[in-house]
């Protein structure tokens, strides 16, 4: 399994190298992390085809998962003192079928309002859901089948099934 381990942190080098080079044009598309990734890591093209579309795959997901968190990361320059929130460097844009992620600076007025959108879909999402899950928490309690002092591990005296 190290032997793997190992064989993964160096594809994720390689995936994050890519997508350094990429993001500095200010638009990151996950397929060209990616198809640059598998280029660096089989520039002869000598794997069967089957073994190199599905190393493709994955590493599209990969490029994904960088892309994803490199966006998150907060942008020193965008602190807003009068609400106290910093603002990610780069946020996710439909092109296409396609997400890209674009530098805040070069959003435009279309992709922000997506971000707007988006972002505060999530919110009411979450909000939902954790009232969802607060009062079903409640009425275990009530129920006596959750203990509030209980530790998580052995939290349901039902073996989790409700």
């Amino acid at each position: 399994m190290r032997k793997l381990d190992g064989l993964t942190e160096q594809i994720m080098q390689v995936v994050r190298a890519k997508h350094e080079e990429i993001d500095a044009t200010g638009e990151v598309r996950p397929a060209m992390v990616a198809d640059k990734a598998r280029q660096e890591l089989d520039p002869d093209n000598v794997s069967p085809a089957l073994m190199s579309w599905a190393a493709t795959l994955h590493l599209r997901q990969l490029a994904r998962q960088v892309c994803a968190t490199k966006a998150e990361e907060e942008d020193p320059s965008g602190f807003l003192p009068g609400i106290g929130v910093t603002l990610q460097k780069s946020y996710p844009v439909k092109r296409g079928n396609e997400e890209i992620y674009v530098r805040r600076g070069q959003l435009t007025y279309a992709d922000r309002m997506y971000n707007i959108r988006r972002l505060r879909s999530e919110g009411t999402s979450k909000t939902t859901h954790a009232q969802g899950l607060e009062a079903e928490t409640e009425s275990l309690v009530r129920l006596g089948l959750l203990k509030p002092e209980e530790d998580s591990e052995q939290s349901v005296a039902n073996d989790g099934r409700f």
